[in-house]
């Protein structure tokens, strides 16, 4: 079983997330542009769906139509007009207060759709076997153990309805060169090579290194711990949104009744 992560170590994720919903929330959630058009950042939730989403539905014989799905993660909500238009419900489970208020403010669908606030490792105040669809994307990327990552998992399995369907992004590498080479630095100098990059310009990021450079998880391993939880039809998918050998995607579904 992976080593929980200490409550001190979750609060620092929500407090990093906060830094980030407060410094430039849409950056964070999409680090591709320094500066969004909100109409356009929303925009773009309708392609990722189409380009990673709809796949998934389609290989698992979906038919979304009157169903619930929960995103881990939602940040402000990026995705929800895209799932609105595929599901009846949509619910995210956000660790940051500041994304939850944002995406309640500017989100198009923010009338329709619910978020919770989370606290980093469960999916709380969703009740068992409500849920037909989870999904999660470019958040446990981000995670920097697998504790985390593996009680989200086991949480998944908790809410899915008998027949309910998963996909999560999870990393099996780095974004970049520059990216990797920052990874083989001794861990206790991530904070200052960080603080140096932001200096420069190079990497504005808010909070601590590791909550956004997250943890590499083996795919094989990501199989085994799905199956272990007893999921079934479980797979590896490729991740193409991402540079390639960057993520992929676990998918699985509970066996029906």
């Amino acid at each position: 079983m992976p080593a929980k992560q200490t409550p001190s170590e979750l609060l620092q994720m929500q407090d990093d997330w906060e830094q980030r919903a407060a410094a430039n929330p849409m950056y964070h959630i999409d680090s591709r542009r320094l500066h969004w058009e909100i109409d356009e950042f929303y925009g773009g939730g309708e392609a990722i769906v189409a380009q990673a989403i709809d796949p998934v539905i389609t290989k698992f014989g979906v038919d979304p139509t009157g169903k619930t799905v929960l995103e881990i993660g939602p940040g402000m909500g990026r995705l929800f007009p895209a799932l609105s238009k595929r599901f009846q419900s949509v619910t995210g489970v956000e660790i940051s207060p500041t994304m939850i208020e944002l995406g309640q403010k500017n989100c198009p669908v923010r009338d329709s759709a619910r978020w919770i606030l989370g606290d980093g490792s469960s999916l709380a105040g969703v009740s068992n076997a409500t849920v037909d669809y989870v999904i999660s994307f470019e958040v446990f990327q981000h995670i920097p153990a697998y504790g985390p990552i593996h009680a989200y998992l086991a949480e998944t399995r908790r809410v899915l309805r008998p027949g309910g369907t998963f996909q999560i992004q999870l990393r099996k590498g780095s974004d970049s060169r520059a990216q990797a080479a920052f990874r083989r630095l001794p861990h206790p100098l991530h904070p200052f090579a960080a603080a140096l990059l932001k200096r420069l310009g190079v990497l504005p990021i808010s909070g601590h290194i590791d909550t956004w450079l997250g943890c590499v998880v083996d795919p094989n391993g990501a199989l085994q711990d799905a199956d272990a939880l007893g999921f079934e039809q479980t797979a590896i998918l490729e991740d193409d949104i991402h540079p390639p050998g960057m993520g992929y995607w676990l998918v699985g579904r509970v066996p029906p009744r």
